[in-house]
């Protein structure tokens, strides 16, 4: 059976529309904040790569990142965590954090695009990934405190 060009219009719009829905709906953006060894609380909105495949996917392909964006990994559970920087074009600071909330290791400036394995010095659950430069910019250290709104949902 062949489809009318305005029906197959009208079912090509459908399906791309609840694409989109769907992809929007996996990224949410969250409040969290980092908080400095002085107290200072450091925001940021982050969106959470909350699936395999967008865990998988990360940031891979975006072009830009507003500042004081990112997104957040959730592994479920501490661990040597390994990162790399495939098809992802803007250069990211990571944070690696423990299940305790610390921030334990940080890569500064990752190199964009390059498939280099970044592994974290310490055992973590957490990866944040802002744009190179912020961790520096606003004085984030390992020893550094996350704070997830009450409402994140909690494992991968």
């Amino acid at each position: 059976m062949r489809l009318t060009s305005p029906l197959a219009a009208l079912l090509l719009g459908l399906v791309v529309g609840l694409c989109a829905v769907l992809v929007a709906a996996e990224e949410v953006l969250w409040p969290v904040a980092l908080e400095r060894a002085d107290g200072v609380s450091v925001p940021f909105t982050l969106a959470r790569a909350a699936s395999p495949h967008s865990r998988e996917q990360g940031l891979m392909g975006r072009r830009e990142l507003a500042a004081k964006q990112g997104m957040i990994f959730d592994f479920g559970a501490d661990d040597f965590i390994v990162m790399w920087m495939k098809d992802t074009f803007v250069p990211l600071d990571m944070l690696f954090i423990s299940a305790a909330g610390a921030l334990v290791d940080i890569q500064y400036n990752t190199t964009v695009g390059s498939e280099s394995l970044l592994p974290g010095k310490l055992p973590a659950r957490y990866v944040i990934e802002i744009n190179a430069g912020e961790a520096r910019q606003f004085g984030l250290v390992p020893g550094a405190r996350l704070r997830l709104p009450a409402n994140f949902p909690t494992g991968p």
